[in-house]
């Protein structure tokens, strides 16, 4: 997986900095992971942790088959059928095209890989605790492509 590369706090930072800064974020339009003093800056800062705690952690019986709804800021939706064995189906919801990919649960994330042609779209699903809409930051081939909302339908 090339977004490996982006650490977990890496990839928090990206996504705090997206909700509460928006894209017009300096971190947002970075192109390469965050150096420690950074990190270490960003992760101790108080606004940084009350984004924090309006966070939760997903569980198992969230994820095993349901289906989420998964969109980004230029409109494209899907839906996102994740079955028990790790695999999951990305259905585009107007032409119906679709993908498949892989998911795994680590430390209350949701973590999604999914292959398109030659083009491999990651993401961590990071839940929230106020509104049953949850965020991710997308990779497209380990380069910082998009913000994602996502809500579980069943």
């Amino acid at each position: 997986m090339l977004a490996q590369q982006w650490s977990e706090l890496d990839k928090k930072i990206l996504l705090y900095s997206r909700e509460v800064e928006g894209h017009t974020s300096p971190f947002w339009n970075t192109c390469s992971p965050f150096d420690e003093e950074l990190k270490s800056y960003v992760s101790t800062k108080g606004e940084y942790v009350l984004w924090l705690q309006s966070k939760r952690p997903l569980v198992e019986q969230e994820i095993v088959n349901t289906v989420w709804v998964k969109t980004n800021p230029s409109g494209y939706t899907t839906e996102m059928h994740f079955y028990a064995n790790g695999t999951l189906r990305d259905i585009a919801l107007f032409d119906r095209a679709t993908l498949t990919g892989r998911w795994t649960l680590n430390k209350g994330v949701v973590n999604v890989a999914i292959q398109a042609d030659k083009h491999l779209y990651e993401f961590d699903i990071v839940g929230s605790d106020d509104n049953g809409i949850h965020s991710a930051v997308e990779f497209e081939d380990g380069v910082l492509s998009s913000y994602l909302k996502l809500f579980r339908l069943s």
